[in-house]
């Protein structure tokens, strides 16, 4: 997410090796039949570069890159994306990899190294996720970084189709009465799988303070076939599990498959807990398979603290514990 050595994921993180596409100009704000609702009062609205061609039967994932850096600080208070048809999902992260505003590409493994989630809706992930969270708590838009959105399209009909989408997003000041959600990731990056074959890998982190968790979910990319991320009682055989995706669907690694702990039942993490994600792939390619075209990553929210903590290898990055 924010730190390229942690590379997250969200993501947090890409799903494909795209290739940037030529857009051909837009005539008007929208393409032909995509109406949304007016935006709500308030909300800044942001309008998704059109997408052109889409080919029948395919299932395609766009980055599109929208603001320059933000010059302040700002809480995200509430998003609502709307797509045009056949659009599964629309997210919206923020990153600190600049690129010129209305870029837009199918996405590529870069787009995913430094991602932190600010909202979005659509599938079976995000939109359903963040509905759940504490009312109080929020996603921050940092000083510098800009708002890349990611957009999935599958295309089940028989003819091309052009996709969009549009985003109101409701900003407001840092405030006390607001908590950030802090962002922990457990980070491996020594794994190595053979072209051909499969390959699974382990990556472990020992807690050093205590926290409190409310959102997890692992991270891989299109090669993935399985993960799970567990979390081993400190003095005890007890072991709890945080989330297990007993089968990888590529999309997860922009739009992740989230379990929200419910209020009153939040997921306590102990110091000298032990966090063990294990991730298991298919490397269908000519090359072998390694970090960071792969990811190995359990992330999880939490709080009391916005500051994000980055376990990678085993050790705890950047000071963050």
């Amino acid at each position: 997410m924010r730190n390229h050595v942690a590379a997250l994921s969200l993501a947090l993180v890409a799903v494909a090796c795209g290739k940037a596409t030529t857009e051909t100009p837009q005539t008007s704000d929208f393409i032909a039949g995509f109406e949304p609702p007016a935006a709500a009062a308030g909300a800044v609205r942001y309008v998704g570069t059109q997408i052109h061609d889409i080919p029948a039967g395919s299932d395609k994932t766009w980055c599109q890159y929208l603001t320059d850096p933000a010059d302040k600080d700002q809480d995200v208070i509430d998003i609502t994306a709307t797509q045009s048809k056949y659009g599964h999902h629309a997210v919206l992260y923020a990153t600190t990899k600049v690129l010129k505003p209305g870029t837009s590409r199918e996405c590529l493994p870069a787009d995913g190294l430094s991602l932190a989630l600010l909202g979005g809706g659509g599938g079976e992930g995000v939109g359903a996720a963040l509905a759940a969270l504490p009312k109080n708590m929020v996603f921050r838009l940092h000083k510098g970084e800009v708002i890349m959105a990611n957009l999935h399209f599958v295309n089940t009909g028989s003819t091309p189709i052009d996709g969009q989408a549009v985003f109101d997003v409701k900003f407001a000041d840092p405030s006390p009465d607001r908590v950030e959600a802090g962002l922990m990731t457990n980070v491996g990056t020594t794994f190595n799988v053979k072209p051909g074959s499969a390959g699974s890998y382990d990556v472990s982190c020992t807690a050093s303070r205590d926290y409190t968790i409310v959102m997890s979910g692992n991270h891989m990319h299109q090669w993935g076939t399985s993960a799970y991320t567990e979390i081993l009682r400190t003095g005890t055989d007890e072991k709890t599990m945080v989330k297990r995706d007993d089968t990888w669907r590529a999309e997860y690694a922009f739009n992740p498959n989230f379990v929200v702990w419910p209020e009153g039942n939040y997921l306590q993490i102990r110091k000298g807990d032990v966090i063990h994600t294990h991730c298991e792939w298919e490397d269908t390619l000519s090359d072998e398979l390694t970090f960071p075209t792969e990811m190995c990553v359990g992330m999880s929210f939490y709080f009391p603290g916005g500051t994000q903590m980055n376990c990678v290898d085993g050790n705890w990055q950047d000071g963050s514990k």
